[in-house]
């Protein structure tokens, strides 16, 4: 951990010093972003480094938001990456932006939040889900991308008309503690609900279930009995007999 963080700072202070092509800049990002997202770097000075090149006609834009969203995960502070979120929004989602421009933005917040949720914040997250009735269709289906994502994850941040009935794992989450740091960690095992109470009993099931098979396999299978008058030939035998016969004949002749 303490080399990939000291390895992701030497790289990130090659990349604020480096500016003989911008092609390189953005495989250096690429690089730090992936680090950062791996191995669950803190590095809070490449989120506003990164912000300066979030801007709709930045050449490879989309690539920078690949970025961003590689180096998102749960341990960055929520302030730090709510201030991302707020600077894609003002750039790419709003209606004087083309609907290209807006679905990425949707796309790309979405990304975030599904590695950070406490990111979002409620208000935000309600104005984007208003795009589900947008005439372009990309943009209907970002906006349902991210309204699916936040029921899946933390569907209290959502209001009423988005959400969907209770469910069990519905229910799960809203007992869950959605703060920073807070440890959700739970007191049974997932799956174990299906399992038998008492593995015993269906053992013994088992066992009486393949019993059943071999007295049906049993039941199938006729014993012949053989009686000593019956005489059975080898093909042998009957090759050597023709054979005699045909001597037979040609002595007679």
């Amino acid at each position: 951990m303490l080399l990939s963080t000291g390895l992701a700072e030497k790289l990130y202070g090659m990349l604020q010093k480096f500016n003989k092509g911008f092609q390189i800049k953005l495989l250096l990002m690429n690089l730090i972003s992936r680090l950062i997202g791996i191995h669950e770097l803190i590095l809070l000075n490449f989120y506003p480094y990164l912000q300066k090149y979030i801007r709709p006609h930045q050449i490879d834009v989309t690539k920078i938001l690949l970025c961003a969203a590689q180096a998102t995960h749960e341990h960055v502070p929520p302030d730090t990456m709510a201030l991302l979120i707020k600077e894609i929004l003002n750039n790419f989602v709003s209606e004087r932006n083309s609907p290209e421009g807006i679905a990425v933005g949707i796309n790309a917040i979405r990304e975030i939040c599904a590695r950070c949720p406490l990111a979002m914040d409620s208000d935000y997250l309600n104005d984007l889900a208003q795009y589900k009735k947008f005439k372009n269709k990309n943009v209907t289906e970002a906006a349902k991308s991210i309204i699916n994502l936040f029921r899946e994850i933390n569907p209290k941040m959502l209001k009423r008309r988005f959400k969907i009935r209770p469910t069990e794992a519905v229910k799960e989450l809203s007992e869950r503690n959605f703060e920073y740091g807070a440890l959700n960690a739970k007191s049974y095992i997932p799956g174990t609900e299906v399992l038998p109470i008492n593995p015993s009993t269906t053992n013994a099931d088992d066992d009486k279930i393949v019993e059943d098979e071999k007295a049906k396999d049993s039941d199938g299978w006729i014993d012949v009995s053989h009686s000593e008058d019956e005489v059975y030939f080898d093909e042998d035998d009957e090759k050597e007999e023709k054979e005699d016969e045909k001597e037979e004949k040609e002595d007679e002749k």
